[in-house]
């Protein structure tokens, strides 16, 4: 797992491609500075890409914090990728 870098294949993805990207405001292994600056680098403009740092979660623990908005994050996901494929 040491030699997986995001960062090296995020410039990659097409500009169009729909993207959530999900942080927590406390985790320790990929802290929300990191977490922005993976963000930033996406190729796809605000609005194709979302971004989702939920303050008071750890690592990996977004989705166990705040069910309910997760959910509604990846139907809206869900809707974009549906959109974008018309």
């Amino acid at each position: 797992l040491t030699d997986v870098r995001p960062q090296d294949v995020l410039g990659s993805l097409p500009a169009t491609l729909p993207v959530l990207v999900v942080g927590g405001g406390e985790d320790d292994r990929m802290p929300a500075a990191v977490v922005r600056s993976l963000y930033a680098a996406l190729p796809m403009p605000e609005g194709v890409k979302e971004l989702w740092i939920r303050a008071g979660s750890g690592h990996g623990n977004v989705w166990t914090d705040d069910p309910r908005g997760y959910e509604q994050r990846i139907r809206a996901l869900l809707d974009r990728l549906r959109s974008s494929a018309r």
